[in-house]
């Protein structure tokens, strides 16, 4: 066998093998400031645009939202403040000092070996305010 065939096919396959195992928890997309707040809802095909889901986002740049492996929303982050699927603050939700301008202000990622419990990684910008000065850096909650 050709070597390039078989690293074309090993790649295929594994394309092919990680998409048939999907988790749908990237399914929600929420993003945008209050009044002009708009979300991607992929659990259709094509996915539906919504602009009436009652979100407590208030971004003009960086966002994060996870779903449950059925696509169901569980919760959504600005970086500096996170908010449940009922559209409410979290317990302890606020002053994760994450930066809602920063085009990557915050990222969640399920905790190795667990099903339910979620990292969320917020970075803030450089802050020339203040006895603030410089950068806050990488924090997790």
């Amino acid at each position: 066998m050709n070597k390039s065939f078989g690293y074309v096919f090993a790649l295929v396959l594994s394309c092919l093998v990680g998409t048939g195992i999907s988790q749908n928890e990237t399914n929600k997309w929420f993003f945008g400031a209050f009044s002009s707040a708009v979300g991607v809802d992929f659990n259709s095909n094509p996915p539906a645009v919504t602009s009436n889901f009652n979100s407590s986002l208030n971004t003009v740049s960086g966002c994060a939202s996870i779903c449950d492996n059925a696509g169901n929303l569980l919760f959504y982050s600005n970086g500096n403040s996170v908010w449940n699927a009922g559209h409410t603050l979290m317990l302890n939700g606020t002053g994760l000092k994450g930066t809602p301008s920063n085009p990557q202000s915050s990222l969640i990622v399920k905790k190795p070996g667990s099903s339910s419990n979620y990292y969320l990684f917020t970075i803030d910008t450089y802050d020339n305010v203040g006895n603030n000065k410089g950068l806050y850096g990488l924090r997790y909650s």
